[in-house]
């Protein structure tokens, strides 16, 4: 993964996971949608660095001098490999150090640690914890990733327990937090109100380079809920989805074009998209892809 960088209250600070998980179900659309990818989907606003060799160095005395920037940035590099050789239970005594000195954002890298079970054994618990403290420290990411924590262990409150903390994500310009608030809002029992922010939320997200943002403004374009119907539109967005995320994205543009969704049927494009999305791994992809291959025969 990449080192991000991340506005915080105590300046720029390496930020692990700045790419985060959408929520793991995706609701019923034009053309039908699978279930979102777990893998993530990018979300930083600001641009990739990476420490060379010699900042190492100077990061590592900054934490033993008692720096928590210090200790959070080398924990990042230790944990990324960037600039030296990778050491995720060093990178997790960094962060730890970082989050005990009250610095947030090592309080959410430590807790994606957790989560993702990186120099430590995964625990949940202790991850949705130090997202919680980061959260109440306004770091956007972190409410984004409690909310995911939130949808995935609450069970059927897991809509109603993680829209506080999207919505907490959005407000601090977190653009994943965004799409997520926008999934939530996106239900069945929707407000007209709340499904034209969900298709403004969607949209900015496709905006900002989020797949899953431009597969729900598609989804709302074609079924024509929170914005006018557009069927051409949404294809177009959907090529963009594709390009963004071949697995989802491919395969919601194939499905688009093998259904003529309110567009031209074009199987033959839609077998394309489907072999694509196949190859980076999208089951279903491959499912119509071969059911495609069989009416040729």
């Amino acid at each position: 993964m990449k080192v991000r960088r991340t506005l915080t209250g105590a300046g720029m600070a390496a930020c692990l996971g700045c790419s985060t998980r959408a929520p793991p179900a995706a609701k019923p659309s034009s053309p039908p949608a699978p279930p979102a990818s777990s893998a993530a989907a990018a979300a930083s606003t600001t641009s990739a660095t990476a420490p060379p060799a010699a900042d190492i160095q100077a990061l590592r005395r900054a934490c033993a001098l008692g720096s928590a920037l210090g200790c959070n940035d080398a924990g990042v590099a230790y944990l990324d490999g960037n600039g030296v050789a990778k050491d995720a239970k060093r990178a997790v005594e960094l962060l730890s150090k970082a989050c005990e000195q009250k610095f947030a954002m090592g309080c959410y890298n430590l807790g994606f640690a957790y989560e993702s079970g990186s120099g430590v054994a995964r625990d949940a618990a202790e991850a949705a914890r130090l997202y919680e403290q980061a959260c109440d420290a306004d770091v956007g990411i972190a409410c984004n990733g409690l909310g995911n924590l939130r949808f995935s262990l609450d069970g059927e409150r897991g809509p109603e327990t993680s829209l506080p903390l999207y919505r907490k994500a959005c407000a601090l310009s977190d653009a994943m937090g965004c799409v997520n608030l926008a999934y939530v809002l996106d239900s069945d029992g929707a407000t007209p109100s709340e499904i034209g922010r969900a298709a403004a939320l969607y949209e900015q997200g496709c905006k900002d380079q989020i797949a899953l943002g431009c597969t729900g403004f598609a989804g709302l374009l074609l079924a024509g809920r929170g914005v006018s119907k557009d069927p051409r539109r949404a294809v177009s967005v959907l090529r963009t989805a594709c390009r963004l995320d071949p697995a989802l994205g491919c395969y919601m543009l194939g499905m688009a074009l093998v259904h003529g969704a309110g567009v031209k049927r074009d199987p033959v494009t839609a077998r394309r998209q489907f072999d694509t999305a196949c190859k980076a791994g999208h089951a279903e992809a491959c499912a119509e892809l071969g059911d495609l291959l069989s009416q040729k025969k």
